[in-house]
């Protein structure tokens, strides 16, 4: 409708209160801004709004450093009424001035200096300047070539004159690159404050882009796979035991599906307690602010649904000797609602005996279903497996309608830093476009998941469930549970997701951002890693 507004030329129009940023939010905002630029009389809009409004409350808890607990409170939280619960609660940035993913999103999209190109190898790329007095010679420019998400060439590109309100094309240097066979390489563009400012230092990054760059040369053959260690199989009535070199895989008859990995001595995951830390499928998100319109979206329909707490029967394990040092094992779980929807998930666990397991998994869904938040499967990992490095859209949290303002790259931290502390606890740290993540003790020792087609990955220490009920929603009697870390890494890996949209007060996810119901066929690698570095990293990945 937006498009529709700007072919009346007659007069400007401006679109006032359009993007309410309550919580984890400022989905489709890319897509407000390609509107927007598409006509001359549409001249924008007012985010909703610049800080998070709350207060901090104390509590009766002192915490182990001898302070005193406290939490940012919101309406119903003094338990006043009428009150409009964390609706206010809708920043780009915290109520004590910290920079969020929102933040980031927003300065990309609104960015002024904006370069593109089919094929930066080309050695030409077009600048559109779209400041309306300022040259774009005002700015320096740089270049930077990545192979895998990582730096291997760069440079200056000094003073680039583009007239504003204008687009030109301008020379770009292309290093020359030897290909190596299944890597992917992205050339960046940026431009940076030549002196500081009252509100930036010298050198700040004030706008960015990333292009697609094809190398001209042909990659070098991939190098012959190397013999494959001997497997071993063995069953009995409750388990399937795989083991070779320097592996261990266990499966589990009763829960279809995986109880004990260990790679190199170290525990990647184990049942406990009964507690099944294997892969499931799982579709729950804690839902963000913007999933619940008034009552009308997909928060209340996922709930009605019954498909909250899903009951898991798992059909017999079918286990296929393939030869000396591959077997597979196909495990069918029914991953039923409470009411009529239900999906019918097969996982083939291809096993070789190098560690290495290809999992393939068919979704068949039934009955009647709502729209899914997500569809992946859910594990917990070992809690020795802190340390996360993963190529794929960051550092910051992004979704697939907010991610614009998240570049593909290599990033490493700990799981503890992927947690987003907002006001009211909801879903948070995810990462889009993933093609590899790798999660490893201090030592190095851990699991490299690769993604054959791009994935989202959310790692966490505490679950979608612990999220959402820690806090109270609009409407609600008061909730305060703090959330109690998990020792576990709560790793979901979805292969797609709904957006987040803007629904708490404007429009749920454009159609092409909404995930419904539908046969599902995905695959993800696990294998071995020992070493941390981007080089043996991406190199696991580009294995066959």
């Amino acid at each position: 409708w937006v498009y529709e507004r700007g072919k009346n030329t007659a007069k400007p129009f401006f679109l006032c209160e359009y993007a309410h940023a309550m919580g984890n939010v400022m989905g489709n905002f890319k897509e407000y801004w390609e509107a927007f630029y598409s006509s001359d009389s549409l001249s924008g809009g007012c985010i909703w709004d610049w800080i998070d409004q709350a207060v901090w409350k104390y509590t009766d808890r002192v915490l182990p450093d001898g302070t005193r607990e406290r939490y940012l409170a919101y309406g119903g939280d003094f338990d006043d009424k009428p009150n409009d619960g964390n609706f206010v609660c809708n920043g780009v940035i915290t109520p004590d001035r910290q920079v969020t993913p929102k933040l980031v999103e927003v300065k990309r999209v609104h960015q002024n200096l904006v370069v593109t190109s089919e094929n930066a190898a080309a050695g030409t790329v077009e600048v559109w300047n779209r400041f309306a007095f300022t040259d774009a010679a005002a700015f320096d420019a740089r270049w930077s070539l990545a192979c895998d998400g990582k730096e291997i060439a760069g440079g200056s590109l000094g003073a680039l004159n583009v007239a504003p309100l204008a687009r030109r094309r301008v020379p770009v240097p292309v290093p020359p690159v030897k290909p190596l066979p299944g890597a992917e390489y992205l050339y960046r563009v940026s431009f940076h404050l030549r002196e500081p400012t009252l509100w930036a230092e010298k050198g700040h990054e004030i706008a960015a882009s990333q292009l697609a760059f094809t190398p001209a040369a042909a990659p070098a053959a991939a190098p012959k796979a190397a013999k494959m260690p001997a497997l071993k199989v063995t069953e009995d009535d409750a388990r399937v035991t795989l083991r070779g070199r320097r592996f261990e895989a266990v499966f589990c008859r009763a829960s279809g599906t995986l109880a004990r990995l260990v790679y190199n001595g170290q525990t990647i995951l184990a049942d406990a307690a009964g507690v099944v830390h294997g892969p499931r499928l799982n579709t729950f998100r804690a839902f963000v602010d913007n999933d619940n319109q008034w009552g009308r979206w997909m928060r209340n329909e996922y709930f009605e649904s019954g498909l909250t707490q899903m009951s898991y029967h798992a059909r017999p394990l079918v286990v296929t000797r393939l030869d000396d040092g591959t077997a597979t094992v196909t495990a069918t779980v029914e991953a039923c609602g409470f009411k009529s929807g239900r999906f019918t998930h097969t996982a083939e666990y291809r096993v070789s005996g190098d560690g290495t397991i290809r999992v393939r998994n068919t979704v068949t869904p039934a009955g009647r279903l709502p729209v899914l938040p997500r569809m992946g499967v859910r594990l917990m990992l070992d809690g020795a497996l802190e340390q996360m490095a993963y190529y794929g859209r960051g550092p910051w949290e992004n979704y697939v309608d907010r991610n614009t303002g998240s570049d593909l790259g290599f990033y490493t931290g700990t799981v503890t830093e992927q947690y987003v502390p907002y006001v009211r606890p909801q879903e948070c740290g995810g990462k889009s476009d993933v093609r590899w993540a790798a999660f490893t003790d201090r030592s190095g020792d851990g699991v490299h998941i690769t993604f054959p087609k791009p994935f989202f990955v959310t790692a966490l220490h505490v679950t979608s469930e612990d999220l959402e009920g820690a806090r109270h929603r609009n409407g609600m009697e008061r909730i305060y549970n703090p959330l109690r870390p998990r020792p576990e890494v709560c790793l979901a890996l979805d292969a797609g997701q709904t957006g987040l949209g803007g629904a708490s007060c404007g429009p749920i996810p454009l159609e092409k951002y909404i995930l419904r119901a539908q046969p599902f066929d995905y695959t993800y690698i696990l294998r071995p890693c020992r070493d941390r570095s981007h080089a043996d990293l991406s190199a696991l990945a580009r294995q066959p």
